[in-house]
This record gives structure tokens, C-alpha cells and sequence, in this order.
């Protein structure tokens, strides 16, 4: 695996943790099992929409920038203006 490869994945297993397993967090989330397992065993993003899910369920204990970390300022670029704007 490669440096570039999988940033993901440290935050979306920490996810599946809070959420009891993959197959609740998928629950949770409106998600199909294996596309948990698939953003687990693949280099494939994390469609948006999800993340801001996932934040949501698990009461912000994993952020959408832990799951988007190369990519997050330009899908929800208000939050980057927050950082801009916190002490």
C-alpha cells in the first residue's frame, strides 16, 4: 500500500468501531455493507454524502475531514472558512 493510498481508512475502521461493526454503521448511514468494505480494502473515496452522514451519527466523534483529509476544503468549503475564522 502506498503512503497516498487509504487515508481514509484509520478514521472510517474508528467509524465501524463506534457504530458496533460495519454492518451498523452501513445501517446507520443508508449504506449497503459492502460498500463499507469496499472503502475499507480499496483506494476508493468516500462519497460526501456519506461522510456528512457518518459525522452526523456518531455525534462528530469522526469528522468529514478525517474521512475526506485530501479533499475536504473544496467539497464543504464552509468549513474551511470556519477554521479561518476560529481563534
Amino acid at each position: 500500500m502506498e503512503p497516498t493510498q487509504y487515508k481514509h481508512r484509520v478514521a472510517l475502521e474508528a467509524a465501524c468501531k463506534l457504530a458496533g461493526s460495519q454492518a451498523a454503521l452501513a445501517r446507520l448511514i443508508g449504506a449497503f455493507p459492502q460498500q463499507i468494505g469496499n472503502w475499507l480494502t480499496r483506494d476508493k473515496e468516500i462519497d460526501p454524502a456519506y461522510c456528512a452522514r457518518i459525522e452526523s451519527v456518531l455525534d462528530r466523534r469522526v469528522t468529514r475531514q478525517q474521512l475526506r483529509p485530501d479533499d475536504w476544503h473544496s467539497v464543504w468549503p464552509e468549513l474551511a472558512r470556519e477554521r479561518e475564522v476560529a481563534p
